[in-house]
């Protein structure tokens, strides 16, 4: 028996027995509600034990799992940051080495080639060593080529890198304007090339022997100079006008001259049809004259007129619009200007405009 029920027996054993005839009824009833209690109670901590176990052996699993998984984890992490400390080492060594010492054995050019270590920054465009290395090399192999040899080596380079920044400022400035070369374009430039150059053999043996460069390296180059065309032709602010033509060499301007154009003027607004007519019957300028006083594209700072520059068409193309008919003032008489199309973006000289881009970017050079 029990603890307990060694102290319920003493207890009863102490007490004196009472005359009541239910006594043994009474006590089976107790003993009746021990024994439910024992069952709950052994019931409960079975279940204890159990669940104890379970979740102590649940434990011990996944914590031995959870070992092995952080241990593969951690030689993941070990293995990852030596690869990535070795990668490291690796650029720092050999950026050193390129930089201070201008390594350029095989395996040097070949790093480079996945490694974009920068030779120079310009605006927000990356110049890596190696684009800057293709470049003077196809400098120094056709010196090579020719058996002539690069008398001042830092001047070339410079003139190299100058090169490679002007295309990089000319290629962001070519996505603003939404300017592009297709490869279809480049493809038939190189075409042309290898029709006029004895064949696509010839052609490839001369890139190999004189410069050192495959052909897909050569349709590259053909890309950037059709971007650089591009720009130059489409850049500039230009028109397509007519214009009749009265000559007066006078610094003020005669008068009579004046009025009798804009007396044709007047008669043109009222009747723009009559343009062509008006032309042909009074212009002086004797180029245009039977062709309707067509002056074809004329682009902002390229129109010529009496042998020299003409500032005010030049403001006139870039103030009128497409449809105006205006009267202006030359150095060597009165023109009566009708803008037909209208193209380009920029009023100035393509020229000009680029050494402003030049000027306003800003440059940083890695490699001199």
């Amino acid at each position: 028996m029990n603890q307990e029920g060694e102290i319920i027996n003493m207890q009863t054993k102490l007490e004196p027995e009472k005359p009541d005839s239910n006594n043994k009824n009474n006590l089976s009833f107790w003993q009746k509600i021990k024994n439910i209690f024992s069952k709950i109670k052994n019931f409960f901590k079975g279940l204890y034990y159990r669940t104890k176990n379970y979740f102590l052996h649940t434990y011990k699993y996944v914590s031995q799992q959870n070992k092995t998984k952080a241990v593969r984890r951690q030689l993941v992490v070990w293995t990852a940051s030596g690869i990535l400390g070795i990668f490291l080492v690796i650029i720092i060594v050999f950026g050193i080495g390129i930089y201070r010492f201008n390594w350029q054995d095989g395996f040097t050019n070949k790093l480079v080639k996945y490694i974009p270590y920068p030779a120079a920054v310009s605006g927000s465009s990356w110049i890596t060593v190696y684009e800057f290395r293709q470049e003077y090399n196809l400098v120094e192999n056709f010196h090579e080529s020719e058996g002539t040899k690069i008398e001042d080596i830092e001047s070339i380079k410079n003139l190299v890198m100058n090169q490679l920044i002007e295309q990089h400022i000319l290629k962001n400035e070519a996505s603003k304007y939404g300017i592009s070369v297709s490869d279809e374009e480049v493809n038939e430039q190189y075409d042309k090339l290898i029709e006029t150059n004895g064949g696509e053999d010839q052609v490839v043996k001369t890139l190999k022997d004189v410069y050192g460069i495959s052909k897909y390296q050569f349709k590259e180059m053909i890309g950037k100079q059709l971007l650089i065309s591009k720009m130059m032709s489409d850049l500039p602010l230009k028109v397509k006008a007519q214009h009749i033509f009265f000559k007066d060499a006078s610094a003020k301007g005669d008068s009579k001259i004046k009025a009798n154009a804009e007396r044709i003027l007047k008669a043109i607004k009222e009747k723009p049809e009559s343009f062509d007519g008006n032309a042909k019957k009074y212009s002086q300028d004797k180029n245009t004259k039977d062709k309707k006083g067509d002056l074809g594209w004329i682009a902002t700072g390229q129109v010529v007129v009496c042998s020299k520059n003409s500032p005010e068409f030049d403001e006139a193309m870039l103030n009128m619009a497409v449809g105006d008919v205006e009267l202006l003032k030359s150095k060597c008489g009165w023109h009566i200007l009708k803008i037909n199309e209208k193209e380009g973006w920029i009023s100035k000289t393509y020229t000009k405009w680029l050494e402003e881009q030049k000027a306003k970017t800003k440059v940083w050079k890695f490699i001199k």
